[in-house]
């Protein structure tokens, strides 16, 4: 049953699994769970998990040279010119230090 719908996949539905199990069941008769097609396809290489496929919206951040060193930034969007310009955004940094 696995090398068959593997077989179909790779030919005609080398796309989602969710839709590749439906299109498995409806035209081919091979009722499949989309779970079970879905582990099927990323054993072989046909599909990658989305933890794999995107990568990490976040850029590793450097250590602080200081144990205890807090940076902290606050924006607040304002009408800082009384309506002669269109509302800015006006950026604080704070630095704080533990004492020790």
């Amino acid at each position: 049953m696995r090398t068959l719908a593997l077989s179909i996949v790779r030919e005609r539905y080398a796309i989602w699994p969710d839709l590749a199990a439906e299109k498995l069941a409806e035209h081919h008769g091979c009722s499949v769970s989309r779970e079970t097609l879905r582990g099927w396809m990323i054993a072989e290489g046909l599909w990658r998990d989305r933890r794999h496929r995107l990568s990490s919206p976040h850029q590793p951040r450097r250590r602080r040279d200081c144990l205890g060193e807090l940076v902290q930034i606050d924006g607040s969007e304002h009408t800082w010119f009384e309506d002669r310009a269109a509302p800015c955004t006006l950026l604080g940094l704070w630095m704080m230090r533990r004492a020790g």
